[in-house]
């Protein structure tokens, strides 16, 4: 298998991410973007938007649980130092911290 790294813009990899999941999304949660225009990233485009599908589908499943008046997701992507960050925020339940301990949410690459 061949994969094909090259710059892209942090905001077009949320922007494409929102746009694949606002379906699922819409009638769940009102969501949110948070997003430093400048950031440009070396990676797998489609590898990156496929995590932060799946972890935008989870928040909306995990909103659709909860009995909260005002729901929301956030996708922030921003620069912390050398790296740039990615982020899916929602105002659910969380992960319980039986599962939280056997996961990890970070992947760095030096």
């Amino acid at each position: 298998m061949i994969f094909f790294c090259c710059y892209n813009l942090l905001s077009e990899i949320i922007d494409e991410s929102l746009t694949i999941t606002h379906n699922k999304t819409k009638h769940v949660a009102q969501v949110e973007k948070d997003i430093n225009e400048d950031v440009e990233v070396v990676c797998s485009k489609t590898e990156i938007v496929q995590v932060l599908i799946n972890l935008i589908v989870n928040a909306a499943h995990a909103l659709e649980e909860v009995e909260t008046e005002h729901k929301r997701i956030i996708a922030r992507g921003y620069t912390d130092g050398q790296y740039a960050v990615i982020e899916v925020e929602d105002n659910g339940p969380g992960i319980p911290k039986h599962i939280m301990n056997s996961i990890s949410l970070s992947w760095i690459i030096s």
